[in-house]
């Protein structure tokens, strides 16, 4: 059975490496495949690959909102976010966030609840991470460059079960003071300008801890600067193979090889 990602532009995505490696580890004889779709195709394209017979897409950017609207029915995750990274085909076409299930068990994993998280960024990703700790988190504060932005995104989450505000890059140096949990949900410290942090030693403190949802490079300066003065860290990797892994259990309903699929991925990173 064929599955594949969706999305534009799709050449760097490590989600091949990944769902194949998964495939061959469980004896699946699925292929994965990488296609990359125009904004104005991704009807056609979804439709497509159901009328085709494909397993399941994953969906990546600028589609995952209009894969949402071309599903016939969604799960809890999907609907809050209202955009789907994954897509299973079978009698319907149903849409699931895995990306909120990525970001919550690479949370779980670190730091028990109640939590006070940071989040900086007020984007598709900072939406999805709002979502994913809602239910653990009795405080989120949304902090955006933009701060228009930001707001936007608490009036979108503060109905979600949790306090709520938002404000400038100027408040996080304050709001760090107490805080459990600083996401990077930005694309800062991305290559090439892997020297760009959000936050540096001076603001942070061992009692944190730093998520940095970027992933190339892998040991980010957020994190380096994080690790120095003692606090825990999650990096991007954990959260791309969480999510991948869920997608691979909603297709074929098994346990996903995650350990596997850590290591394929980090290898092809260093690399």
């Amino acid at each position: 059975m064929v599955y594949g990602l969706i999305g534009n532009p799709v050449s760097h995505s490590l989600s091949p490496i990944m769902q194949n490696t998964a495939f061959k580890k469980t004896g699946h004889p699925h292929k994965y495949h990488l296609f990359k779709v125009s904004e104005n195709e991704v009807e056609k394209a979804v439709l497509g690959a159901d009328a085709l017979g494909f397993g399941g897409l994953n969906v990546t950017i600028p589609h995952k909102e209009a894969a949402y609207r071309v599903c016939d029915t969604h799960d809890g995750d999907a609907m809050a976010a209202e955009a789907v990274n994954t897509i299973k085909f079978n009698d319907e076409i149903k849409g699931y966030n895995t990306d909120i299930t990525g970001a919550r068990r690479a949370v779980e994993q670190k730091i028990e609840p109640p939590i006070k998280a940071v989040i900086v960024g007020a984007g598709g990703a900072a939406r999805g991470v709002c979502i994913a700790l809602k239910d653990t988190s009795n405080e989120i504060v949304i902090l955006n460059r933009t701060v228009s932005k930001a707001n936007k995104l608490k009036k979108q989450i503060e109905n979600k079960g949790c306090s709520v505000t938002s404000g400038g890059l100027d408040q996080l140096e304050r709001e760090l003071v107490d805080a459990d949990l600083l996401v990077n949900a930005t694309p800062l410290g991305m290559e090439p300008d892997t020297n760009k942090t959000i936050a540096t030693e001076k603001t942070l403190h061992q009692e944190l801890t730093v998520f940095d949802l970027v992933y190339r490079p892998r040991d980010t300066r957020l994190l380096r600067e994080a690790s120095s003065v003692g606090a825990e860290t999650i990096d991007g990797v954990e959260m791309l193979v969480q999510q991948g892994a869920a997608s691979f259990k909603i297709w074929t309903g098994i346990e996903p090889p995650t350990d596997s699929m850590r290591e394929v991925v980090v290898k092809e990173l260093e690399k």
